[in-house]
């Protein structure tokens, strides 16, 4: 309401305010030197035309889709163009008060450190499709809490990163029968937490282990490899 009466002065067209949402539309451009953070708790509506530059960025809605993502889909949508602003930063993080979903082949990489906060990661809309996310430091976090359902599927999905750090909340994996996490050195569990997959899941790193008073548990329908 200030804002409107505001912009009535200046004689400008008064500005529609919705509850939660975030736009930042088709030709805008955010730069920062250092950080960037981009929060909703509905939507964060990112135009594909539209450029974030930062080291660090962090986003966060009440979903988060990333790549062949459809139409209409609500929350915070990286696609077509928008995926590019994902490689930009340094540091990534991804929060989604539901689950992070991945549609179709996709690459999420990030040159430092990337966290995805989450109770669900999601494969979706692709027989077969394969995702690969990759970082220095990945940190597989669930801040908010809530339930997941490891539901089985027919993808591969992949986490490479020299340390993989697994924390907060239980997480669950859903859309996929191939899951593997590869640390260069480290698999590290923090706080009371469990990952649980649909399949087989192949773990390839020079120690797995937990933090001292931190219990992990790796929780998979078939082998623990």
């Amino acid at each position: 309401a200030a804002l409107n009466k505001d912009r009535a002065q200046l004689n400008l067209a008064p500005v529609a305010v919705d509850g939660g949402i975030l736009t930042i539309a088709d030709g805008a451009s955010i730069s920062a030197s250092r950080s960037v953070a981009l929060d909703a708790t509905v939507d964060t509506r990112l135009g594909g035309a539209a450029t974030v530059t930062t080291q660090q960025l962090s986003a966060a809605a009440s979903q988060v889709s990333i790549g062949a993502v459809p139409a209409g889909t609500e929350g915070l949508v990286f696609a077509s163009g928008s995926l590019g602003n994902l490689a930009n930063a340094s540091d990534l993080t991804l929060k989604s008060y539901g689950s992070v979903d991945f549609y179709g082949d996709v690459t999420l990489a990030t040159k430092n450190g990337l966290r995805l906060d989450t109770r669900e990661v999601r494969l979706i809309g692709g027989a077969g499709n394969k995702v690969n996310v990759n970082a220095g430091t990945l940190t597989l976090a669930n801040s908010s809490g809530g339930e997941g359902t490891a539901n089985g599927g027919d993808g591969e999905l992949a986490f490479n990163a020299q340390n993989i750090f697994i924390e907060g909340g239980a997480k669950w994996i859903a859309g996929a029968d191939k899951i593997s996490l590869t640390a260069a050195q480290r698999i590290i569990g923090r706080d009371d937490t469990a990952l649980n997959v649909p399949a087989n899941l192949t773990l390839t790193s020079g120690e797995v282990t937990a933090e001292s008073g931190s219990r992990l548990a790796l929780n998979a329908s078939g082998n623990v490899d």
